[in-house]
């Protein structure tokens, strides 16, 4: 939305850095505590038998690219209720699973063959779920799935980045961009600037760019 002079300065700035990886997430209403079914704590990491090693991670993000019955990736399951999250209601509480992804496992499919691929991936993750805490599967009210697509049309992020710039060991920490811009008036409020990174990142820089600006309208 800058105009082109604008534009160039802006983006110069963030030449050196790379968008951070997408992720699907799957959400499920849960009739009764999770707790009754084993998810004890907050997240639990599930590892496929074939990930023998965290640099296999990075083999798990192009795999939604394939049918589901080729393997499946890693993935994160989160009981929201294992703490005061307030998202419980009327008796049901919400559990997400969640694992990498890439937009270019889902852009080049149309409307129909993604909504397919989709419901066999929600169906084939949500059954290993199911396998591995007896009973829950029983308990699914609702279900619903995100993917890189989902992000990328919702958040407006390259390629669907949930996590704003990568967070690389050597773009990470102090060197990642302040909330200032070379923009006068223009400040980043996201996941994109100092902290970055997941919620409480991105609450972190909105509360960062406020204070900063704020600053600057009374000085």
């Amino acid at each position: 939305m800058l105009p082109a002079p604008e534009r160039q300065i802006f983006n110069a700035t963030y030449s050196g850095f790379e968008p951070s990886t997408s992720l699907w997430c799957i959400y499920l209403q849960i009739t009764g505590n999770p707790k009754d079914h084993g998810l004890l704590h907050h997240s639990t990491f599930i590892f496929p038998t074939w990930m023998t090693s965290l640099r296999h991670y990075r083999d798990a993000a192009p795999m939604l690219s394939l049918a589901p019955g080729q393997g499946l990736p890693p993935y994160v399951v989160v009981n929201h209720s294992a703490i005061d999250s307030g998202l419980s209601c009327n008796g049901t509480h919400l559990v997400t699973l969640t694992g990498l992804d890439r937009l270019s496992n889902w852009d080049v499919l149309d409307k129909r063959a993604y909504g397919i691929k989709k419901r066999q991936w929600m169906q084939s993750l949500i059954h290993d779920f199911s396998e591995r805490f007896a009973g829950i599967g029983e308990r699914i009210v609702m279900r619903e799935m995100a993917t890189a697509r989902t992000m990328s049309r919702y958040l407006n992020t390259p390629n669907g980045a949930v996590y704003g710039f990568a967070q690389t060991p050597v773009k990470t920490g102090r060197v990642r961009p302040d909330v200032a811009t070379p923009i006068k008036g223009l400040w980043l409020s996201s996941a994109f600037a100092m902290p970055g990174g997941g919620i409480t990142g991105a609450m972190l820089a909105g509360q960062r760019a406020w204070y900063r600006a704020a600053a600057v309208a009374t000085s």
